[in-house]
């Protein structure tokens, strides 16, 4: 990724804005199959002027499995590590993704974040296996911006199965991280830094701050669509789109999010609150996904 670079795809063909895409109906896969790192986004940008922008892909099936490191605009990356996202001192934004099937054997399945302060805005994170710590997304100091993400169906084989956080002190608001695995604190575990939750959902956490759920309370499990156990990960399968009923609802903030569309170009907020995660449901239409 490059400063001041917007890349933005699922087009059909006819549209003159990203506001005219479709993205459930015309997916924009960026696949990693025999690389280390499906993105890298590595130095130069610098936290709240980051004009670099990642807008409606799936990033999939990256592997970070091989030893040593390569350098990416002088920054050294490891080959272990953030199968699907690699941030290296680099703060760029990424809306309307998903983060699925990829691997690492050191830290980040998904996403690891070194020293970077990137904002994900409607992300779902799931599917992702690290074979050491943070099967979904690591973060290794900076303070990430996650909003409106769904972390889900991820695994790690020692800790933080959804986020794993390293002296980092992110800000997660109006999301969702539920159903992964791992072999302790399966769903976020935290170390240093000072993570802050808003009107949030994490399972196993009761966290303090406005708005946030129970999520040791079984009750507010999100109902998603389809999703699917962490055990089986790295996967591309599952749908975590929460059904009508579901807790998570109409149980965000408005002001935590700017942007007019969800995941799949669905209008954001179309009751009186946004939703949690990275979906906004139409409650006028449920449709049946296979």
């Amino acid at each position: 990724m490059y400063d001041g670079v917007c890349m933005g795809r699922q087009y059909a063909g006819a549209e003159t804005s990203l506001s005219q895409r479709n993205l459930a109906l015309n997916p924009s896969i960026l696949s990693g199959d025999n690389s280390y790192h499906t993105v890298i986004s590595a130095g130069s940008m610098i936290s709240g002027t980051d004009t670099a922008r990642l807008d409606g892909f799936v990033i999939r099936n990256g592997k970070a499995k091989g030893s040593g490191t390569i350098t990416v605009n002088s920054q050294s990356i490891s080959a272990n590590s953030g199968g699907g996202i690699y941030f290296a001192n680099s703060s760029p934004n990424i809306v309307n993704v998903a983060i699925r099937g990829s691997e690492a054997t050191e830290y980040g399945g998904g996403i690891y974040s070194n020293n970077s302060s990137p904002k994900l805005i409607n992300a779902v994170v799931s599917g992702n296996l690290s074979a050491g710590s943070g099967g979904g997304i690591y973060l290794s100091g900076g303070s990430p911006a996650l909003t409106n993400i769904t972390v889900s169906g991820n695994r790690a084989t020692t800790s933080g199965g959804g986020i794993y956080t390293n002296n980092s002190s992110p800000q997660i608001g109006n999301s969702i991280v539920w159903g992964n695995a791992a072999g302790s604190s399966n769903n976020i575990y935290s170390t240093g830094g000072s993570p802050a939750y808003q009107y949030s959902l994490i399972q196993d956490l009761n966290p303090s701050g406005a708005g946030n759920m129970d999520g040791t309370n079984p009750s507010n499990d999100p109902v998603f669509v389809l999703p699917i156990p962490a055990s089986s990960a790295p996967t591309i399968d599952g749908y975590y789109r929460p059904q009508l009923g579901s807790p998570a609802l109409n149980a965000g903030n408005n002001a935590l999010n700017r942007e007019p569309t969800d995941i799949e170009s669905a209008p954001r907020i179309q009751e009186s609150q946004i939703e949690l995660g990275a979906y906004e449901v139409n409650y006028n239409f449920e449709c049946n996904c296979e």
